[in-house]
This record gives structure tokens, C-alpha cells and sequence, in this order.
């Protein structure tokens, strides 16, 4: 079957947004230190809102039936998410935040099971096991105990895989560009209310900060999630979310360059299980089909 032109740029798109926000888990860890979580969640959301309200103004029309109630539901799965890992990422290495947080495409399966009652197969199942192993090598200290920033990592994994779903199931024949912008300010909207009311104000941002916050607007915010949002749309979720998952890969890498993360063998071995769970979950099963249509011609 022949691909359209849309088809074949989805995975490129999705590509560039994994590449961006592999960069961004660096770049954030720094930032906490001169700007409080939801101080810089706020600004990274709303500022990516604005931006792309000021961009595409053409198409804020009439908004379509439901629009709305989608891109606050979206929105709030987003803040969730990003709340829980930006929290973890305070007491964790941006490699094993980003390792911890690529979970999600295990989970997908397992959630769409929970709410389509469609069951899992057997590589979902084994890939299951092989990321609970990895989750262990990489979380789990010489007392078999996980550090709370390495927990919260994980529940904003759990979330980034309901928010998979949900923009693959409420953006379906909407605009791409209202939606998205409508989650970014739902997401913004709720970081500003918790800035408020648990912290201090930024007194000063320094010219390092100030760009790293335009980063994250423009180029982790505005056009990553743009590229998610039309990758989905031409691609299943679980297509989606292996393409996604390449993001801690390249964030370890990042994070070994620029960070100086340290990665024993452990943890190797972890990102390792963790790589191999997301293979079998979502590559082995579209090759073994490929291969047995072949055999059949």
C-alpha cells in the first residue's frame, strides 16, 4: 500500500520532538536550580500557548464541538505528567528520568487493554516483565529501596501514557493547532495556580536561564508537541510511542556529554532491558507479520 506524503513525514516529525525533548531534561535539571518547578512549568506552557496563538490566529474560528473539553482533558493529563517527572528530576540524573519516563510505551498496551478491554498479546506481556527488570537496575538501591525522585519519575511515565492515548483518541479529525494550544494553556493555567500558591517568585533570571526557558517554549513545547500531535495522527499510539521511546536514549547521551551523568553497569543494564522491553513490544510483532506475508507470496 502506497503512503501519502502526511504518512510519510509522521515519523520524521515524531523524530525532531523525541531529539528535542532529549535535549530539554538537561537543560531543565539547570534551570531548577535558579526557577521553581511550577514557575517554569507555567512560563514553558503558557509562553508555548501564546506563541502559537500569535503564529496561527487564522484558525481560531469557531471552535468545533468538543474541542474545548478535549483540550482541557488533554491539558490536564499534561500537567499531571509533567509535574510528576519535573518533581523527579529534581532528586534523579536527567538519564534515568528519561529512561524512567520512556516506560510509557510499555504501558500503552496494558492501558489501552484497562480501557478498550482489548488484551495485551504475549511480546506486550514479556515486554511488560523485561521493563519492570529494567525499572529495577536502574531505580533500585544496594538496600532495594527507590529514591522518591526515581517513584515520582515513574507516575509521570504512567501519565505521559494516558496522554498518548487521549491525543490519539480526542484530536482525530480536529485541528491540530487548537488543540495543542488549548492543552498548553490548560497545562500553563494549572502551573500557575501551584506556582502561587507553594512558591517563591524568580527575583532574578540570568541570561543562561532566560534562554534555556526560550528553548523550552519554542523548541520543547510549541514545535515538539505540533510534531507529536501530527505524527499521531498518521500513525498508531503504539508506532507513536516507539519512536518516543528513542528519547532516553538520546537524553543519556546529552546527559553523559554535557551533564557528566555517571553510568555503571547496573544502570546499563537497566536502560538495556528497558530498550529491548520496547523492541518486543512494539517492533518484533510488525516484523514477524512482514516476514510471514513474505513467505506467503
Amino acid at each position: 500500500m502506497k503512503l501519502s506524503s502526511a504518512e510519510h513525514l509522521a515519523r520524521p516529525a515524531l523524530l525532531v520532538a523525541t531529539i528535542a525533548w532529549a535535549a530539554s531534561f538537561v537543560i531543565m535539571k539547570n534551570t531548577l536550580d535558579d526557577i521553581g518547578l511550577y514557575y517554569l512549568l507555567a512560563i514553558r506552557f503558557i509562553g508555548a500557548a501564546l506563541l502559537l496563538g500569535l503564529l496561527f490566529h487564522s484558525v481560531w474560528g469557531t471552535p468545533a464541538s468538543g474541542d474545548l473539553r478535549n483540550g482541557l482533558l488533554c491539558g490536564v493529563f499534561l500537567f499531571c505528567a509533567y509535574a510528576l517527572q519535573t518533581e523527579g528530576l529534581k532528586t534523579t540524573t536527567p538519564g534515568k528520568n528519561a529512561f524512567l519516563t520512556a516506560v510509557d510505551c510499555v504501558l500503552v498496551p496494558f492501558l489501552l487493554w484497562f480501557f478498550t478491554r482489548k488484551k495485551p498479546s504475549a511480546f506486550h506481556v514479556a515486554a511488560g516483565g523485561l521493563g519492570i527488570l529494567g525499572i529495577g537496575c536502574i531505580s533500585l538501591n544496594g538496600e532495594f529501596g527507590i529514591a522518591m525522585g526515581d517513584l515520582l519519575t515513574l507516575g509521570g511515565g504512567l501519565l505521559f501514557a494516558v496522554h498518548i492515548i487521549a491525543v490519539s483518541e480526542l484530536t482525530m479529525g480536529r485541528s491540530v493547532i487548537r488543540l495543542t494550544t488549548l492543552q498548553f494553556l490548560t497545562a500553563g493555567i494549572l502551573s500557575l495556580i501551584f506556582a502561587v500558591a507553594l512558591e517563591e517568585p524568580p527575583h532574578f533570571i540570568s541570561r543562561q536561564t532566560a534562554g534555556s526557558l526560550v528553548y523550552l517554549c519554542v523548541f520543547a513545547t510549541a514545535l515538539a508537541f505540533l510534531c507529536q500531535i501530527f505524527g499521531q495522527r498518521h500513525l498508531s499510539a503504539a508506532s507513536t510511542s516507539l519512536i518516543l521511546s528513542l528519547e532516553a536514549v538520546f537524553s543519556v547521551i546529552f546527559s553523559f556529554l554535557f551533564a557528566a551523568e555517571p553510568i555503571n553497569g547496573r544502570i546499563l543494564l537497566g536502560f538495556s532491558l528497558i530498550l529491548l522491553a520496547i523492541l518486543i513490544s512494539e517492533v518484533l510483532p510488525s516484523s514477524l507479520r512482514r516476514f510471514a506475508r513474505l513467505r506467503r507470496k
